[in-house]
């Protein structure tokens, strides 16, 4: 609470206590629900770093998404004096070890670690993203099932780790274009182990094709094979657009052992 002259007065005390006694000060904060810091911008001025901790209640918080509880925190760089804005931490926190954050220094294996790599599985497919400069794989799982609605309901929508919006927009290209009608039907997303497409990696974007796959297949019932990864972002057009530093996605792919990159 405050005017924007005592928030700046209080903030410009501790910068002067943090550069004569040399002893680095974190000021926490809230964030407003559009994701931003909140308060006067005055602070993010004044000071040398910002950091959002993101995680917990806070995956899958788009509209309609499911909000479920992770274990997984990822800590970004908004603004940062002494080094790369696009670096990205990636945390796991472990209740047994009294709550600590603990590294997690393979986030691909970590996203991965409960799949089974040998089975082909209707609506699990495998995207790689792009969080900051780090490329990641990430399992996108679909269940497409009946309503139990009636008349001119047209179904359910739930998301939990991307954009709601997002897959409305799959979901009606691929209505318009390939004449797939999910209507009447209720459609479930998830990205497994807690990641948020639509924060770091420009809504989820990259991750279009794995999500329409994933529908698609459960819809029809079709297998996805477990070697295949999928990277592109759908177009209104219903074409596959190209995706930033897709060579980084295609090697993290392969070192995960993926053999076809779609």
């Amino acid at each position: 609470a405050g005017g924007i002259t005592q928030v700046r007065e209080c903030v410009g005390l501790f910068l002067r206590l943090a550069k004569s006694t040399g002893v680095p000060i974190i000021l926490v904060g809230h964030v407003t629900k559009s994701g931003d810091v909140a308060g006067p911008r005055t602070v993010e001025h004044m000071v040398d770093c910002v950091l959002y901790l993101e995680g917990g209640s806070l995956v899958g918080t788009g509209r309609g998404s499911g909000g479920g509880v992770s274990s997984l925190r990822i800590i970004r760089a908004a603004k940062n004096r002494f080094g790369s804005s696009e670096e990205v931490g990636v945390y796991e926190m472990e209740g047994r070890r009294g709550g600590r954050l603990v590294p997690v220094s393979d986030p691909s294996s970590f996203f991965l670690s409960t799949r089974l790599d040998d089975a082909d599985s209707e609506g699990c497919a495998i995207s790689v993203v792009l969080e900051g400069i780090r490329s990641m794989t990430v399992e996108v799982q679909a269940l497409v099932a009946w309503s139990a609605g009636s008349g001119a309901y047209g179904g359910r929508r739930i998301v939990d780790g991307i954009s709601a919006s997002r897959l409305l927009l799959i979901l009606a290209v691929l209505q318009k274009r390939y004449g797939i009608s999910f209507f009447k039907r209720d459609v479930y997303v998830n990205v497994v182990g807690g990641m948020n497409l639509g924060k770091g990696s420009k809504g989820g974007g990259g991750s279009d094709l794995a999500v329409a796959v994933a529908v698609v297949s459960s819809l029809t019932g079709i297998p996805i094979r477990s070697d295949t990864a999928f990277v592109g972002e759908c177009g209104l057009l219903g074409e596959l657009r190209p995706v930033h530093s897709l060579e980084k996605r295609i090697g993290e792919a392969r070192r995960m052992g993926f053999s076809r990159i779609v």
